[in-house]
């Protein structure tokens, strides 16, 4: 994922959907007025403490000095921060791989939040489809690890693609899943309204990975739909049970 690490607007955007990349390759470039205006102050702020501490070493006066320099090396500290920042707000690829930004040509100007995803950095094989699992249901799934899985895309929606579940992450997660599987892309995971830079699911998910057949047609990078898992038939009393957990989950956030 290609992230904006700090808040900022799209200044310029430097790659196309679908171009090959390399490691550290710009794929946008961002600005923010204020922090550009914070390093010009602290600058100059940090010339002017040490013309200062000149003039007190000059004068013999020492505790001022003394004074003089921890300051100093507060605002070098502060200044090293702010540059730092800058210079994170050119986003770069963080990997080889084919670039997934349909939209990346409408950015300029748009304001990005810290943690926010422009891009989608695609290494090969690509081979593999992730699909989001609730808590609620990752057992049933486990069950039937290596098992057929009917999955259409909504590229192709008439075509259904026999894949198999080729492992399931054992840890629950609350970080972002790709943007076209959240609330805001149109899918089915939730986002925390309370997360303060909106980079975390109101519920827990689990990453399940599934294998497309070596014969599939190729699939259009980024696209999305739904998997089928087949499991075993449980009694309705189950059923209820895990409908019921599923309510509440969503409801109170258990």
């Amino acid at each position: 994922m290609v992230r904006a690490r700090w808040g900022g607007f799209v200044e310029a955007v430097h790659a196309r959907d679908g171009d090959w990349v390399r490691a550290g390759q710009r794929i946008a470039t961002c600005t923010e007025p204020e922090l550009g205006f914070a390093v010009v102050r602290t600058d100059k702020a940090l010339a002017v403490a040490r013309l200062r501490l000149g003039v007190l070493e000059r004068d013999g006066k020492v505790a001022e000095a003394q004074a003089e320099g921890v300051r100093i090396a507060a605002l070098e500290e502060r200044l090293a921060s702010l540059r730092q920042r800058v210079a994170s707000l050119v986003l770069t690829a963080p990997c080889d791989g084919r670039l997934v930004a349909p939209d990346l040509d409408a950015a300029p100007g748009r304001f990005l939040r810290p943690g926010e995803s422009v891009a989608v950095v695609a290494g090969g094989p690509l081979d593999r489809v992730v699909a989001v699992v609730e808590q609620a249901h990752v057992a049933a799934v486990r069950d039937v690890e290596g098992s057929p899985v009917a999955v259409r895309f909504r590229s192709d929606p008439a075509r259904v693609v026999r894949c198999r579940v080729a492992q399931v992450l054992d840890q629950a997660t609350y970080e972002l899943p790709s943007p076209g599987l959240t609330h805001a892309g149109g899918g089915p995971v939730a986002l925390d309204a309370g997360a303060p830079h909106g980079d975390r699911t109101l519920l827990p998910w689990f990453r399940v990975e599934l294998v497309l057949p070596p014969d599939a047609e190729p699939v259009p990078l980024g696209v999305t739909g739904r998997a089928r898992f087949r499991i075993g038939t449980r009694p309705l009393l189950a059923q209820w049970y895990y409908r019921l957990l599923r309510l509440l989950r969503t409801r109170f956030f258990l």
